[in-house]
């Protein structure tokens, strides 16, 4: 079952809708293929941003995005990913027409994340424990991958549902780019 704090009250259909979203994150998992060389440094680490509105809305995630949970295995993902042909070669290669500065030539490898063909993107500018900061709070859920637990409060529940915009009072504002692409996707405040 997906882990709610235990002052948070969700009905049975509620408990059940959010089940599914976890499956079809699990389902995802299990479907895509992640170098060899990854494993390890990606399994500690989590899933979260937009993944789980686009789920719960019955749409397909744009992106996948992996949060590791410890510096050192950021910086050996970026030594792998730019060591090693077989995991270069799974990296998205870069749209010219996005004028996106990337740290390996025709890759999407930029100082922020590293983006897959596969639709992962690993962040490489940040932590796991930089969910906590994040703008709003419809991004904030996540899928702790070794654990295999979906994390989800109430009120990031109730944002997706009602497509309402909340800022997270531990972030700075939202940066009008954000709060714009949101409110372009039928979202509201």
């Amino acid at each position: 079952m997906p882990q709610v704090t235990k002052d948070e009250l969700f009905s049975q259909t509620e408990l059940n809708e959010i089940e599914v979203v976890k499956t079809k994150i699990e389902e995802f998992l299990r479907s895509v293929k992640i170098p060899t060389e990854l494993i390890k440094l990606i399994k500690p680490g989590i899933l979260t941003g937009g993944m789980s509105a686009s789920l719960f809305h019955g749409d397909a995630p744009k992106d996948w995005d992996i949060y590791l949970t410890d510096q050192n295995d950021i910086d050996s993902l970026n030594k792998i990913v730019t060591e090693t042909e077989s995991v270069l070669n799974n990296i998205e290669d870069i749209n010219p027409k996005y004028g996106v500065d990337t740290l390996v030539e025709g890759k999407l490898i930029t100082p922020r994340a590293i983006t897959f063909k596969n639709g992962i993107q690993i962040i490489t500018m940040s932590r796991a424990d930089a969910r906590e900061t994040f703008d709003f709070v419809h991004c904030m859920p996540y899928y702790n991958i070794k654990e295999k637990t979906y994390h989800i409060s109430r009120r990031q529940y109730e944002s997706i549902k009602a497509k309402k915009l909340i800022h997270n009072p531990k972030s700075p504002q939202p940066v009008t780019y954000r709060r714009e692409k949101f409110l372009n996707r039928g979202w509201h405040d």
